[in-house]
C-alpha cells in the first residue's frame, strides 16, 4: 500500500474511533488547513507534508511520532 493510502487509512480510524466522533470539518479546523484539503488526504488523492501530518497529529491529541507509527503500522 503506498504511503498516501496508509496515510488516508490511518486518519480516518482516528477520526471514526475517537471517543467523539469528529467530523472531516472539525479535524481541519483543529489542524488549521482548509476542510477541503484535508477530504483530499483523507481520501488518499493527496500527498501530504510533513507540517500538515504535524497539524493532523495534533489535532487528534498525538505526537507527530506516534503518527508516523500508526501510519507505519497500517495496511
Amino acid at each position: 500500500m503506498d504511503i498516501n493510502k496508509k496515510f488516508a487509512k490511518a486518519i480516518l480510524v482516528l477520526r471514526r474511533n475517537n471517543d467523539v466522533k469528529l467530523t472531516q470539518k472539525e479535524v481541519a479546523d483543529e489542524a488549521d488547513i482548509s476542510p477541503r484539503h484535508y477530504q483530499y488526504l483523507e481520501s488518499g488523492d493527496k500527498k501530504p507534508m510533513l507540517e500538515t501530518v504535524d497539524k493532523i497529529a495534533h489535532a487528534f491529541g498525538m505526537k507527530l511520532s506516534d503518527l508516523c507509527k500508526l501510519i507505519e503500522e497500517t495496511d
